[in-house]
């Protein structure tokens, strides 16, 4: 390589603006000053995407200038090119997805006049640490003397046709052709319009068989309504728009008549009801926006709070959730006749008074309230967002939703009041979760953390961080489990190492398989009366074909010796089957929670409101549970009676189990009982074989599923009872 040669990589490794996104590098032997500006623009050096922090100028034009403008409805950044051209860019937000969307014009008349050559739409993607926006898919335009557009294609990024049109002289659509994400036809659509502005439309398949007919009558360019039929007369859909234009209603109908949809629509076009059935005319499914206090199905859409939708599916599951549900939400009538909700969440209340005795926390700082107030009007704006920003479905589940995203912003204010960062919270502490997005403060959680706040009822946690298998992200979509190696994939670890809080609430979280079977066997025994009382869900791994990793959680309906049934909270009507065995290999998080103050049948085992005041403190006895706290990591008597108050709101047993005198990490070679012993001798309690036996009852209370029954092939051993070396456990302050 020359010296020029050499200086110019050196400027490319070191250059921000295109530092470790060079693809290709094809420069002359020159001398001079290279300009890195100009081999941009010539294509000497072609950088590999937009970085995701830049305004998503074109790298290889020269910037004229820059500023604010709207282009429509849109406003966005107007960008001039030194050829003439401009660029309209608009970044976006949907669920956890950050788009961007850019249309490129020939030159500023052709902005003015709307007239786009070109719209592309990017998705922002993280690789190593960087992230840049990819395309995603571009369309393509062309136009008629008379300026009216005449034709458009649209690609994908690897430059497969997803679909194309032509238009008349008027700029009315006369053809478009759909592919599918291969290239193949699909359908072929095409369209005659009458001297009163009807337009006739007709469906063909890739056979170029015809299926459909259509009549749209128009008031001005706004449609008034559109009837649909079968090639032999029958209605097959008809639909009705108001005054400007927007969907208002929609039928649906088989062929032989009977309806398979009923629909309704809010004026943004967000589904308000909808009725689903079946050919012989038997409801399906039903989608409604009324908040009557029964949690239908509602169908988790783009926003990424899958730990909250497979917990609020699991409880409405069983009976006693389903009241549990109920009773969070009351409707009074304010001074001026209009409808209030306000929902209450008792694990918030819990966790709030928690945090007052947080070291971390600073007096006065705690601004979680947990009742949240929502008026008639309010609701119905909150509603128009169902299916875009919230669930699609059951009105109640999406007032949930609205409720949670209010205290998750009371989490953040008072992280932020504490200069706390929401990555850096520790495992377990109720009331300081929140996801990592604050434009978007919904997406991301732990469902054990999102039971506790909706019930204040604690779970039991199973965790495999090194789990080696994960599902098809696509293969879920069509409601198929498919396994999937997870291989050197390091993108959802980084995002666990930034999400360590999940509030468990309650007992171990260990790796061993079989405490996982013991999880799975509660379950499968919990149904097995036809009456549920545990709420269950599993977390995943989901691999996606362009080697993204996420991840995914879903509420366990079921459990045999040889299956697990899971419901998606993507289609929360329809169940999926997998093996155990492949469920054991892939499951990272399993939780349990008994939504009944005895989930056993043994009052030794109630829920207790010790446990969960020391769990609020920390699993380890000290305040905050981060190993960041201060003093004796006691709570006073005034907010332990605050926190049992709150906890008999929620239903919780409150005086069943011990307090916790501190924790203890088992070391290897110890027995049970011997280890009883060592924890009565540090209180300086005899072990007599009486104190013995009272310790363990009190030990066990506090740890459930923390001792073992050996049942392996040694029949001298069998029936031994076990602790497990290396956990960390609670010790109880003993009550003799």
């Amino acid at each position: 390589m020359t010296g020029d040669m050499q200086r110019i990589a050196e400027q490319i490794r070191n250059n921000p603006a295109i530092q470790g996104r060079v693809e290709v590098i094809n420069v002359q032997a020159r001398t001079g000053t290279p300009d890195i500006g100009g081999l941009l623009r010539t294509g000497q050096i072609r950088a590999n995407g937009t970085p995701a922090t830049s305004d998503g100028a074109d790298p290889q034009k020269e910037v004229v200038s820059k500023e604010n403008a709207k282009y429509k409805d849109h406003d966005g950044m107007l960008i001039r090119y030194a050829d003439g051209t401009v660029d309209f860019v608009v970044d976006s937000t949907k669920g956890n997805n950050k788009l961007r969307n850019i249309l490129s014009f020939k030159n500023e008349k052709d902005f003015t006049n709307t007239k786009p050559e070109k719209q592309t739409h990017y998705k922002a993607v993280t690789k190593d640490g960087q992230t840049t926006f990819e395309k995603v898919q571009e369309t393509t335009y062309k136009y008629h003397h008379n300026g009216k557009i005449s034709y458009s294609e649209t690609k994908d990024a690897e430059g497969i046709i997803l679909n194309k049109a032509e238009y008349n002289k008027d700029g009315k659509v006369t053809k478009k052709i759909v592919n599918d994400k291969e290239g193949n036809l699909q359908f072929t659509y095409k369209y005659k319009y009458e001297k009163d502005g009807t337009r006739l439309s007709e469906k063909y398949d890739k056979d170029d068989k015809l299926v459909l007919t259509g009549e749209t009558k128009y008031n001005g360019d706004k449609p008034v309504s559109t009837v649909t039929k079968y090639p032999g007369g029958q209605v097959a859909c008809e639909v009705t728009y108001d005054e400007n234009g927007k969907k208002q209603t929609q039928k649906d109908y088989y062929e032989n008549g009977q309806i398979k949809a009923d629909t309704v629509y809010h004026d943004n076009g967000v589904i308000k009801t909808q009725t689903l059935y079946d050919e012989q005319g038997n409801i399906t499914k039903k989608i409604t926006d009324e908040i009557d206090g029964n949690f239908e199905h509602s169908a988790q859409v783009s926003e990424g709070d899958c730990y909250l939708m497979s917990a609020i599916n699991g409880i409405r599951e069983t009976e006693e959730g389903q009241k549990i549900l109920s009773d969070l939400v009351q409707v009074t009538t304010n001074e001026n006749g209009e409808k209030v909700y306000t929902v209450t969440l008792p694990g918030a209340q819990l966790a709030a008074e928690g945090l007052k005795t947080d070291s971390r926390i600073k007096p006065g700082t705690v601004a979680i309230t947990g009742t949240y107030t929502f008026t008639e009007a309010e609701m119905q704006e909150i509603l128009k967002q169902a299916g875009r920003k919230y669930s699609l479905g059951d009105g109640d589940v999406v007032l949930l939703e609205a409720a949670f995203e209010k205290y998750r912003m009371e989490v953040s204010e008072t992280l932020k009041a504490n200069d706390i960062a929401p990555g850096s919270v520790g495992q377990g502490d109720a009331g300081l979760q929140t996801g990592m997005d604050e434009n978007n403060i919904l997406a991301g959680g732990q469902a054990e953390d999102a039971l506790f706040i909706l019930t204040g009822k604690p779970s039991k946690v199973y965790s495999n961080k090194k789990t080696q298998y994960g599902l098809s992200y696509e293969d879920l979509q069509q409601d198929k489990v498919q396994l999937t190696p997870m291989g050197q994939t390091t993108s959802l670890v980084a995002a666990q190492s930034n999400l360590k809080a999940t509030s468990s609430i309650d007992g171990p979280v260990t790796n061993q398989k079989d405490e996982l079977d013991e999880m799975l066997d509660q379950i499968m025994n919990d149904s097995q009366d036809g009456h549920i009382d545990n709420v269950a869900t599993a977390s995943f791994a989901l691999t996606h074909k362009d080697g993204k990793v996420s991840g995914h959680a879903l509420t366990i309906k079921s459990v045999t010796a040889d299956t697990v049934t899971l419901v998606n909270p993507w289609h929360p009507d329809k169940e999926i089957t997998m093996s155990r065995e492949d469920f054991k290999r892939s499951a990272k998080k399993v939780t349990v929670a008994s939504m009944t103050d005895s989930p056993s049948g043994n009052d030794s085992n109630k829920p207790d409101i010790h446990d969960i005041i020391n769990h609020i403190i920390g699993n380890n006895g000290q305040i905050g549970n981060g190993g960041q706290g201060h003093g004796n990591g006691q709570l006073s008597e005034e907010t332990q009676q605050a926190i049992i108050q709150a906890a008999e709101h929620a239903g919780i047993h409150t005086n069943s189990a011990p307090q916790v005198h501190g924790s203890y990490t088992i070391p290897r070679g110890i027995s049970y009982t011997n280890m009883i012993k060592e924890m009565l001798r540090q209180q300086g309690i005899e072990p007599t074989a009486e104190n013995i036996r009272k310790a363990k009852e009190q030990f066990e209370a506090l740890n459930p599923g923390a001792v073992k029954t050996y049942n392996g092939r040694r029949q001298d051993w069998k029936g031994n009872r076990y602790v497990i070396a290396y956990e960390t456990v609670k010790v109880p302050k003993f009550v003799m």
